[in-house]
């Protein structure tokens, strides 16, 4: 089993109800990287890693779901709502 030789921080952010995010790259000894994602809420932390695939799939999918987001809202204060 391959061990993490490195990590550095991409982002960090507020989001909402408390939580803090940070974005990091893990690169490990064979080379392997992984996008890693740790979510902390009080004392309590998520920690998710993903490989590009997935980062690249669930970055598509956040970014159809704020477009859509912002339009509706948009739409909304458009239209007088």
């Amino acid at each position: 089993m391959s061990s993490e030789v490195s990590s550095h921080e991409i982002d960090r952010f507020q989001a909402p109800y408390g939580k803090e995010v940070v974005i990091e790259e893990v690169l490990y000894d064979n080379g392997f990287r992984l996008l890693r994602m740790r979510i902390r809420e009080a004392r309590r932390f998520t920690i998710i890693d993903l490989d590009h695939q997935t980062a690249k799939h669930w970055g598509e999918l956040l970014t159809r779901w704020g477009n859509a987001q912002a339009e509706a809202l948009e739409a909304t204060a458009t239209d007088g709502g």
